[in-house]
C-alpha cells in the first residue's frame, strides 16, 4: 500500500513538472524565433566551434575578455551551441528557455528545502515552494534573460548558485538530523558549485553572501552542535574577506575605473545617485510588472547629477527597507530575508562598478526573494480560511498568475521579430537613442536612406556626444553618389568629445568591408584614416587596449586599399602587440606578405608566428595552414 502510495506521488509529482514545462515553453515559444539583439553576436561569433575536440573547446572558452575571468562556461555552452546548431538565434533562445526551466525547477527545490529547515513553514512546503517558483518561472520580467541569447551568462551563474544552495541546504538538513555528510555537502557547494559559478560571470562572488543571508535570517546557525560557532565565523570572515577583496580591487584599479566613468560622461557619484533610483525601479518591475515599463533598451533612463525630490522620496523608501529588515529580523524574518537578498543580489551591478545604468537580466535572481514573501504568507493563510472565502482568494490567485502569465506570452510575441521588437520599444522607449539606432539599421536594409538618416538624426538628439551616429550617418551614403563633407567634420567633432565606443568599431568595420567589396566608393578613405587617427588620440582609449589594437587592424585595411603596403603590414603587427589575444592580424601580415612576393619577410612572420603562438592551441590550425601556404610558395619558387 505504501510502495503504491510512492509510485502515484512520484506520477503526480512528474507530471506536475512536465505540465509546468508545458506550460513556460508554449509562453515562450513566439519569441524562440526573434533576433539576436544589441551585443548578442559580439560575444557569440567568437564562440564558433566547427570540428569538435576537447582541446578546440577549451581554448575557445579561454579567449574571451568579458570580465576579469574571461567567463569560460558561459563561452564553451556557446561553442557547442553552433557546433550542433549554427549560428541560429532560435537554438540559443531554445537552450537558454531549457536553463530557465532548470533554474525555475532549482529554485522550486531551494524554497522546499528551505521550508522544511523552518518549523512553522514545513507543512506548507510543498505548496510555497511550487507557487514561489511558477511565479518566478511566468513573471514577464524574466523574458528579457531568457530571449537575449547572451544572457545564458547571467542564467548559467544563477543555475550554479542555485544548486550550491540546495547543497548546502541538503547539508544543513543532515546536520539538523544529525546524519553523516553533512559538513562535506556544505563544503561541496564552495568548492565546486561557488567555482562554477564564477566561471559563468563574475556576479557568482555574491553565492556566499547569499549563504550568509540564509543563515543569518532564517537558520540562525542552529542544528550544527558545535560546530555552530565554527560555521558562523567562517561565514563571517568569509563574507568580509570577500567584500574588503573587491573593495582593495577597486582601490587598485580606481584610476582606471574612474576613467571609464568619465569616458561615460559621468561621475562615480552620478552613478551612486542614480541607482537610488535604479532600484525603486526595479522594484516597481518586480511587484508591479507593467508592459509599458519593460524593455531591452533603457538607455532612456536619466542620469542623476543631484538630489532632486524624485531621488530623495527613492532613497526614503530605500532606507526604509532596511529598517524593516533590521527590525523584522526576529519578528518577520521571511520579509527581512526577502528584502535583503534583493538588495544583496544588485550588490555588484547596481553600485560602484562603470556599467550600464540599467538592465532587466539583473532581477533575474534578484526577484526570488521579493516573490518568496507574498507566497510565504499567503499560503498558510489560505489553509484557514472558510471554504467560500478560500474560493474567492483562489479565484483572485488564478486571475494574478493568468494576468502575468499573460504578460508574458505578450513579450514573448513582441520579441519574437524585429519589426514588432523595434515598434513596442519605439511605443515605451522613445527617448532611448539604441532604440533609434536600431530601427535606421532596418531602414538601412531595406534601402529606406531618407528616414534611416531621419532615425540617426534623432538619436543624435539624444545622445549628442555619440561618436557611433555620426559615423553611422556616413556609413548609410555608402550607396550613394557622395558624402556631405559636413558628416566628416561632425564625425571628427564627436570623435573627439565622445568616447570610442563598440558602436564606433561596429561601424567603422562594416564601411571597410563594404569598401572591400567596392560598395562603398563614395565614402573618401584618407578621410576615414583621418578619423581613425583621431581615435587613436581618445584619452580613454589606453584602458581598452583590445578596442584600439582593432582601430589598427582596420586602418591596415585602408592602407592596404590605399596600395601602401608597408604601412599595412606595419599596423597589423601593432595590432597584434596592443592585443596579442587577437592573433588574426599577426597571421593576415604573413598572408599579405606571401600575396604580394615579400617571401623573405613571410619567411620571418611565419617564424614569429610560431614564436609567439606555440602555446595557444586555438591557433595550431591556422599554423599549419600558414605553414602549408608558405611551403607551397616555396615550391612554387623551386620550379620557377
Amino acid at each position: 500500500m505504501l510502495k503504491t502510495e510512492t509510485v502515484k506521488n512520484g506520477l503526480f509529482f512528474g507530471a506536475t513538472l512536465l505540465a509546468v514545462a508545458i506550460l513556460i515553453s508554449f509562453l515562450y515559444w513566439k519569441g524562440l524565433n526573434g533576433p539576436f539583439l544589441l551585443d548578442d553576436l559580439q560575444s557569440i561569433e567568437g564562440a564558433q566551434l566547427t570540428t569538435f575536440s576537447w582541446g578546440q573547446l577549451i581554448d575557445i572558452s579561454l579567449q574571451n575578455d568579458s570580465g576579469p575571468l574571461g567567463r569560460p562556461l558561459s563561452i564553451a555552452s556557446f561553442a557547442l551551441n553552433h557546433y550542433f546548431f549554427g549560428l541560429n538565434p532560435f537554438y540559443y533562445k531554445l537552450i537558454n528557455l531549457f536553463i530557465h526551466i532548470l533554474c525555475g525547477f532549482a529554485i522550486g527545490l531551494f524554497i522546499y528545502l528551505l521550508m522544511t529547515l523552518i518549523p512553522k513553514a514545513k507543512p506548507f512546503a510543498k505548496r510555497i515552494s511550487f507557487f514561489t517558483a511558477l511565479l518566478w518561472l511566468i513573471h514577464p520580467l524574466q523574458v528579457s534573460t531568457v530571449l537575449y541569447p547572451v544572457q545564458r551568462m547571467t542564467q548559467l551563474c544563477h543555475l550554479c548558485i542555485i544548486l550550491g544552495l540546495n547543497t548546502y541546504l541538503w547539508g544543513r538538513i543532515r546536520q539538523f538530523t544529525d546524519k553523516s555528510y553533512g559538513l562535506l555537502l556544505m563544503a561541496i557547494s564552495y568548492v565546486w558549485f561557488f567555482p562554477l559559478a564564477l566561471l559563468c560571470k563574475e556576479t557568482g562572488i555574491i553565492f556566499p553572501w547569499y549563504v550568509f543571508l540564509i543563515e543569518y535570517f532564517l537558520l540562525k546557525y542552529k542544528g550544527a552542535a558545535q560546530n555552530g560557532l565554527y560555521l558562523k565565523r567562517f561565514h563571517q570572515l568569509f563574507c568580509l574577506g570577500l567584500l574588503f577583496s573587491f573593495l582593495f580591487y577597486y582601490w587598485y584599479h580606481l584610476e582606471t575605473n574612474l576613467a571609464l566613468f568619465a569616458d561615460k560622461n559621468i561621475t562615480l557619484f552620478d552613478r551612486l545617485l542614480t541607482q537610488l533610483n535604479v532600484l525603486v525601479f526595479y522594484l516597481k518591475l518586480i511587484l508591479i510588472p507593467q508592459l509599458a515599463d519593460m524593455g531591452l533598451y533603457h538607455d532612456d533612463f536619466g542620469v542623476i547629477t543631484g538630489f532632486n525630490l524624485q531621488t530623495v522620496l527613492c532613497s526614503v523608501l530605500l532606507f526604509s527597507l532596511a529598517i524593516v529588515i533590521y527590525i523584522g529580523r526576529k519578528r518577520a524574518p521571511i520579509i527581512s530575508f526577502g528584502i535583503a537578498w534583493f538588495f544583496v543580489s544588485h550588490a555588484i551591478e547596481s553600485t560602484i562598478l562603470p556599467l550600464e545604468m540599467v538592465f532587466e537580466h539583473r532581477n533575474y535572481l534578484a526577484s526570488v526573494g521579493l516573490l518568496l514573501i507574498p507566497i510565504y504568507y499567503f499560503v498558510p493563510f489560505m489553509s484557514k480560511v472558510t471554504t467560500a472565502p478560500k474560493r474567492i482568494y483562489a479565484l483572485f490567485s488564478f486571475l494574478l498568475f493568468a494576468m502575468l502569465a499573460t504578460i508574458t506570452l505578450q513579450r514573448s510575441i513582441i520579441w519574437s521579430s524585429s519589426g514588432t521588437f523595434l515598434q513596442e520599444s519605439l511605443l515605451h522607449h522613445p527617448l532611448s537613442p539604441r532604440v533609434h539606432i536600431e530601427i535606421a539599421n532596418v531602414l538601412l536594409q531595406e534601402q529606406q536612406f531618407g528616414l534611416a538618416f531621419e532615425s540617426l538624426e534623432e538619436a543624435a538628439r539624444l545622445d549628442p556626444y555619440n561618436a557611433g551616429i555620426a559615423l553611422h550617418k556616413i556609413l548609410i551614403h555608402c550607396q550613394l553618389q557622395s558624402v556631405p563633407p559636413a558628416l566628416y567634420q561632425e564625425a571628427k567633432q564627436k570623435i573627439q568629445q565622445g568616447a570610442i565606443t563598440p558602436y564606433v568599431i561596429t561601424v567603422l568595420d562594416i564601411m571597410i568591408q563594404n569598401m572591400f567589396n567596392k560598395q562603398c566608393s563614395s565614402v573618401d578613405r584618407n578621410k576615414i584614416i583621418e578619423l581613425l587617427r583621431l581615435c587613436y588620440n581618445n584619452p580613454f582609449l589606453k584602458y581598452k587596449p583590445r578596442y584600439k589594437a582593432v582601430l589598427y587592424h582596420l586602418e591596415a585595411g585602408l592602407e592596404l586599399l590605399n596600395t601602401n603596403l608597408d604601412k599595412s603590414r606595419f599596423l597589423l603587427l601593432k595590432s597584434y602587440e596592443t592585443y596579442p589575444k587577437r592573433i588574426d592580424p599577426l597571421l593576415q601580415k604573413a598572408y599579405l606578405e606571401m600575396r604580394y612576393g615579400l617571401y623573405e619577410e613571410a619567411e620571418k612572420s611565419v617564424s614569429y608566428a610560431h614564436q609567439q603562438l606555440s602555446k595557444n592551441k586555438l591557433a595550431k590550425a591556422k599554423l599549419q595552414k600558414l605553414d602549408f601556404a608558405m611551403q607551397a610558395i616555396k615550391l612554387q619558387s623551386q620550379k620557377e
